[in-house]
Protein backbone atom coordinates (compact mmCIF):
# COMPACT_ATOMS: atom_id res chain seq x y z
CA UNK A 1 0.00 0.00 0.00
CA UNK A 2 1.15 3.30 -0.92
CA UNK A 3 2.24 5.92 1.63
CA UNK A 4 0.09 8.37 0.66
CA UNK A 5 -2.81 5.87 0.84
CA UNK A 6 -2.15 5.00 4.13
CA UNK A 7 -2.18 8.41 5.45
CA UNK A 8 -5.26 9.19 4.07
CA UNK A 9 -6.89 5.46 5.81
CA UNK A 10 -5.12 7.20 9.33
CA UNK A 11 -6.50 10.46 8.91
CA UNK A 12 -9.81 8.72 7.81
CA UNK A 13 -9.61 6.67 10.93
CA UNK A 14 -8.90 9.87 13.48
CA UNK A 15 -11.62 11.53 12.11
CA UNK A 16 -13.97 8.57 13.11
CA UNK A 17 -12.47 8.03 16.46
CA UNK A 18 -13.00 11.81 16.73
CA UNK A 19 -16.69 12.20 15.46
CA UNK A 20 -17.42 8.68 17.82
CA UNK A 21 -15.58 10.36 20.93
CA UNK A 22 -17.86 13.56 20.77
CA UNK A 23 -20.38 13.34 23.52
CA UNK A 24 -23.74 14.28 22.25
CA UNK A 25 -26.18 15.71 24.19
CA UNK A 26 -28.15 13.67 26.80
CA UNK A 27 -31.71 15.07 25.20
CA UNK A 28 -32.94 13.68 21.94
CA UNK A 29 -34.31 16.19 19.86
CA UNK A 30 -38.43 16.78 20.37
CA UNK A 31 -40.66 15.76 17.62
CA UNK A 32 -42.05 19.55 17.78
CA UNK A 33 -45.56 17.98 17.04
CA UNK A 34 -47.78 20.26 15.04
CA UNK A 35 -44.69 22.82 14.52
CA UNK A 36 -45.28 25.47 11.58
CA UNK A 37 -41.79 26.29 10.88
CA UNK A 38 -39.15 24.33 8.85
CA UNK A 39 -36.16 23.24 10.68
CA UNK A 40 -37.24 24.20 13.98
CA UNK A 41 -35.31 21.89 16.12
CA UNK A 42 -32.17 22.52 13.60
CA UNK A 43 -31.05 19.05 13.09
CA UNK A 44 -30.92 19.72 9.29
CA UNK A 45 -28.36 22.94 9.98
CA UNK A 46 -29.97 25.93 9.73
CA UNK A 47 -32.17 25.75 6.59
CA UNK A 48 -35.13 27.75 6.65
CA UNK A 49 -33.62 30.37 8.42
CA UNK A 50 -31.54 33.65 7.85
CA UNK A 51 -30.20 36.23 9.71
CA UNK A 52 -31.27 39.81 9.36
CA UNK A 53 -28.36 42.59 8.89
CA UNK A 54 -25.42 41.68 8.87
CA UNK A 55 -25.78 39.18 11.82
CA UNK A 56 -24.48 35.29 10.95
CA UNK A 57 -26.34 32.43 11.88
CA UNK A 58 -24.46 29.27 11.65
CA UNK A 59 -25.33 25.70 12.88
CA UNK A 60 -24.25 24.24 15.93
CA UNK A 61 -23.44 20.80 16.74
CA UNK A 62 -20.96 18.50 19.15
CA UNK A 63 -19.79 20.26 22.16
CA UNK A 64 -21.29 23.70 21.09
CA UNK A 65 -24.52 24.53 22.62
CA UNK A 66 -27.48 22.72 21.73
CA UNK A 67 -30.67 22.31 24.08
CA UNK A 68 -31.90 18.66 22.60
CA UNK A 69 -31.09 16.32 19.76
CA UNK A 70 -27.53 17.18 18.05
CA UNK A 71 -28.83 20.51 16.17
CA UNK A 72 -28.87 24.58 17.33
CA UNK A 73 -28.18 27.82 16.13
CA UNK A 74 -25.86 30.24 16.91
CA UNK A 75 -26.11 34.39 15.73
CA UNK A 76 -23.24 36.09 16.12
CA UNK A 77 -21.74 38.95 14.88
CA UNK A 78 -24.60 41.49 15.76
CA UNK A 79 -23.89 45.41 15.09
CA UNK A 80 -27.95 46.14 16.13
CA UNK A 81 -30.16 44.38 18.52
CA UNK A 82 -32.61 43.32 15.59
CA UNK A 83 -29.76 41.46 14.14
CA UNK A 84 -31.29 37.74 14.41
CA UNK A 85 -32.06 34.61 13.02
CA UNK A 86 -35.72 34.66 11.34
CA UNK A 87 -37.93 32.60 9.26
CA UNK A 88 -39.90 33.50 6.71
CA UNK A 89 -44.02 32.62 7.87
CA UNK A 90 -46.38 33.52 5.43
CA UNK A 91 -46.98 30.19 3.87
CA UNK A 92 -47.59 28.95 6.91
CA UNK A 93 -50.02 31.85 8.01
CA UNK A 94 -52.02 32.09 4.78
CA UNK A 95 -52.82 28.60 5.28
CA UNK A 96 -53.42 27.87 9.10
CA UNK A 97 -55.42 31.92 8.81
CA UNK A 98 -56.11 34.17 11.43
CA UNK A 99 -56.47 32.79 15.08
CA UNK A 100 -54.53 31.68 18.73
CA UNK A 101 -51.01 30.49 17.87
CA UNK A 102 -48.49 29.32 20.59
CA UNK A 103 -44.76 30.51 20.18
CA UNK A 104 -41.96 29.03 21.99
CA UNK A 105 -37.97 28.84 21.59
CA UNK A 106 -35.17 27.76 24.07
CA UNK A 107 -32.88 30.53 24.13
CA UNK A 108 -29.44 31.03 25.57
CA UNK A 109 -26.87 34.06 25.65
CA UNK A 110 -22.70 33.48 25.26
CA UNK A 111 -22.50 36.30 27.90
CA UNK A 112 -24.38 38.02 30.54
CA UNK A 113 -29.05 37.85 30.75
CA UNK A 114 -31.60 40.18 28.85
CA UNK A 115 -34.88 39.83 28.02
CA UNK A 116 -36.09 38.01 24.65
CA UNK A 117 -38.75 37.95 22.72
CA UNK A 118 -40.27 36.05 19.57
CA UNK A 119 -41.55 38.31 17.23
CA UNK A 120 -43.91 37.53 14.16
CA UNK A 121 -43.52 40.95 12.01
CA UNK A 122 -46.75 41.31 9.57
CA UNK A 123 -46.93 42.96 6.39
CA UNK A 124 -50.34 44.11 5.27
CA UNK A 125 -51.77 47.24 3.49
CA UNK A 126 -47.72 48.43 3.01
CA UNK A 127 -47.20 48.98 6.37
CA UNK A 128 -45.27 46.67 8.67
CA UNK A 129 -47.44 45.49 12.19
CA UNK A 130 -45.37 43.57 15.03
CA UNK A 131 -47.02 40.99 17.11
CA UNK A 132 -45.13 39.91 20.63
CA UNK A 133 -45.13 36.32 20.37
CA UNK A 134 -43.72 35.47 23.61
CA UNK A 135 -41.05 36.86 26.54
CA UNK A 136 -38.75 35.80 29.15
CA UNK A 137 -36.14 36.49 30.89
CA UNK A 138 -32.50 34.40 29.50
CA UNK A 139 -28.94 33.90 30.73
CA UNK A 140 -26.09 32.51 29.66
CA UNK A 141 -26.01 29.86 32.84
CA UNK A 142 -28.90 27.89 31.18
CA UNK A 143 -31.11 27.44 28.47
CA UNK A 144 -34.18 29.00 29.13
CA UNK A 145 -37.88 28.21 27.45
CA UNK A 146 -39.03 31.47 26.35
CA UNK A 147 -43.09 31.01 25.53
CA UNK A 148 -46.55 32.78 24.64
CA UNK A 149 -48.39 31.58 28.20
CA UNK A 150 -51.94 31.13 26.76
CA UNK A 151 -51.66 32.06 23.31
CA UNK A 152 -51.19 35.06 21.18
CA UNK A 153 -54.06 36.02 18.30
CA UNK A 154 -52.69 36.71 15.25
CA UNK A 155 -54.98 38.37 12.86
CA UNK A 156 -54.51 40.79 9.83
CA UNK A 157 -56.78 43.13 8.19
CA UNK A 158 -56.17 43.61 4.78
CA UNK A 159 -53.90 40.70 2.59
CA UNK A 160 -50.85 39.87 4.35
CA UNK A 161 -48.26 39.88 1.74
CA UNK A 162 -45.22 38.90 4.42
CA UNK A 163 -44.92 37.73 7.88
CA UNK A 164 -41.60 36.65 9.60
CA UNK A 165 -40.53 35.10 12.50
CA UNK A 166 -37.85 35.79 14.93
CA UNK A 167 -36.00 35.67 18.07
CA UNK A 168 -34.62 38.67 19.43
CA UNK A 169 -32.45 39.09 22.47
CA UNK A 170 -33.48 43.18 23.72
CA UNK A 171 -30.60 45.76 25.43
CA UNK A 172 -27.74 43.49 24.05
CA UNK A 173 -25.48 42.66 21.18
CA UNK A 174 -24.01 39.79 22.24
CA UNK A 175 -23.34 36.01 20.75
CA UNK A 176 -26.79 34.23 21.34
CA UNK A 177 -28.08 30.32 20.82
CA UNK A 178 -31.53 29.39 19.91
CA UNK A 179 -32.91 25.25 19.63
CA UNK A 180 -36.80 23.90 19.52
CA UNK A 181 -38.35 26.89 17.95
CA UNK A 182 -42.58 25.83 17.68
CA UNK A 183 -44.77 27.77 16.40
CA UNK A 184 -48.07 26.21 16.29
CA UNK A 185 -52.18 26.67 15.75
CA UNK A 186 -53.44 26.58 19.17
CA UNK A 187 -56.89 25.21 19.45
CA UNK A 188 -59.97 26.69 17.55
CA UNK A 189 -60.72 28.88 20.53
CA UNK A 190 -60.08 32.49 19.67
CA UNK A 191 -59.38 35.63 21.37
CA UNK A 192 -59.62 39.33 21.23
Amino acid sequence: MSSRIRNLLVLLALALQADAATPGPATPAPLLEGNLLKNGNFESGVAGWNGMGNALILATKGNEPVHSGKGGLACIGREYSAQVPRQDILAALLAQGEGLYDFEAWVRLAEGSASCRIVVRLTYGGTDYYVAGAKGLVSSNQWTKVASDSGIYVSWAETLTAAVLYVEPMGTLGDFYVDDVVMRKADSETKH
